[in-house]
Formats: structure tokens, sequence, C-alpha cells
């Protein structure tokens, strides 16, 4: 006896209703298709209307979208770490072997110059940078929506903080790519770029807080401090914990 689809009720072929099935599968496609295109959007028009782009999507209140953007930028947080702490390493190394070099030869004497102590671990670097970005993005997020939204009686919830922060990210994404190419040319120019992309990053979130999300104009003025200091705070005593774990693992014990 022939089984039929509780939602449609045409015969089921080998379990499955053709039919539903076939709907599902188009409605993943038209929605990758979505994804995709509202990436581009906001990659296009973010740069020309900040607010307006946020304002947008906000209004949407797409998860996934802010999702992918946060992890996107989570990723290339990672690969930045990395990058940008092996160019200071060297940077340091290179800028005291010629303040070195320079006094050794007004002195009339050589220097040897010196090479960085340790080997900088990709894995472990890269791993600690994604730690520290997707809590730097939650803490800041969560942070928001506590002084801004609850103590400070501002509007928003916190889906609505979350998209604001995710398409906001792509300034200190697309800086920190650069910042990753500027690091094999000095390590000045990149800490520069990375300051650029988060100072506009947080103008950006502090602007649409007050358009967007209505927020109380002349308390922001303690509810953003607050978010930020804390936020950095936290992520330093993190980066501390983490750090020491990593150069603990990679103590050879004597025994």
């Amino acid at each position: 006896m022939a089984k039929f689809c509780n939602k449609c009720g045409k015969p089921l072929v080998d379990g499955i209703c053709p039919d539903c099935s076939k709907k599902v599968e188009e409605q993943e496609h038209t929605s990758q298709k979505e994804l995709g295109a509202s990436l581009i959007d906001i990659i296009k028009n973010i740069w020309k209307k900040p607010v307006e782009t946020i304002h947008s999507y906000v209004k949407e209140s797409n998860m996934s979208l802010s999702f992918i953007l946060l992890g996107i930028s989570v990723l290339i947080g990672g690969l930045f770490t990395y990058f940008n702490t092996n160019s200071i390493i060297n940077g340091v190394v290179a800028d005291i072997n010629n303040k070195m070099t320079g006094i050794a030869s007004m002195l009339g004497e050589s220097y040897i110059a010196t090479t960085p102590a340790t080997e900088i671990s990709f894995f472990s670097m890269f791993l600690t940078g994604i730690i520290t970005s997707a809590l730097a993005y939650t803490f800041f997020i969560l942070l928001a929506k506590l002084f801004v939204g609850i103590v400070f009686k501002g509007k928003g919830t916190l889906k609505e903080f979350t998209t604001t922060v995710a398409v906001a990210s792509i300034f200190p994404t697309t800086f920190s790519v650069i910042g990753i190419l500027t690091s094999f040319i000095s390590y000045q120019l990149t800490s520069f770029i990375y300051l650029a992309g988060l100072i506009l990053f947080i103008v950006v979130v502090v602007q649409s807080f007050i358009e967007v999300l209505k927020a109380n104009k002349e308390r922001l003025g303690y509810a953003i401090p607050l978010t930020v200091i804390i936020t950095y705070v936290g992520l330093i005593i993190i980066n501390i914990i983490i750090l020491a774990i990593i150069t603990t693992s990679q103590v050879t014990p004597i025994y």
C-alpha cells in the first residue's frame, strides 16, 4: 500500500515526496543566493552609506548573515594576530640591531646582529587570535546591550545589537586584511592601519546606536566608554591566561 506525503498528499517515492523535497532544495538554493547577494551589497554600500546600510539589515534581523560576517571577521582576526605579532617581533629586533650597529659604528666597534629568541607557532598564535576576536565581539555586543540598552534605558533587542556590530565589522575586517599585507613592510604602519579600522568601527557603531537603535545620545558618553574599557580589560586578562597556557605547554620539563 502506497504511503502519502503529510504535507501535499502525493505518493512517496522511496519514502520521500519528490515535490516537497524539490521545493526544500529550491528554497535552500535561493537562501544561499540571497546571502551571497546580501554580503556583496554590504561590502559595496557600507563605505558609502554606513548607517543606512546597517539600518536596512537591522530591520531584517538576519542572524545567519550576522554570524557569517562575524565568523569571517574572527578568522581574519586570527590571521592578523599571527602576521602582526611576527612583524612586531622581527621589526623590533631589526630596530634594535640598527640602533646598536649605529652606536657601535660611532664607537669604532663591531656589533653582531641578534635574531628573535623564539619562533612563533602559527597554530598557537592563530588560535589565540581567533579566541580573542570571538570574545571581543561577544563581550562588545553583550556589554553594549547591557549599558546602552538596559542600564541607560536605550532601545534595541540583542538581535539588533548583534546585527549592528556584525555589519560594522566589515571595517576592522577590511583594515585587518590590509594590515596583513603591510605586516611584511612595517609593523608601525600595520598598527596604524589597524587602529584606523578600529576607530572607524567604533564611530559607525556609535552613530548606528543613535540613529538606528534610538539610543539616548547623552547617556552614550557613559555607556560606550564602559563597554570598550571592560571589553579590553577582559581581553587583556584572557590573553595573559592563554599565553601563559601556551608558554607552559611548550616548556620542556626537567627531571
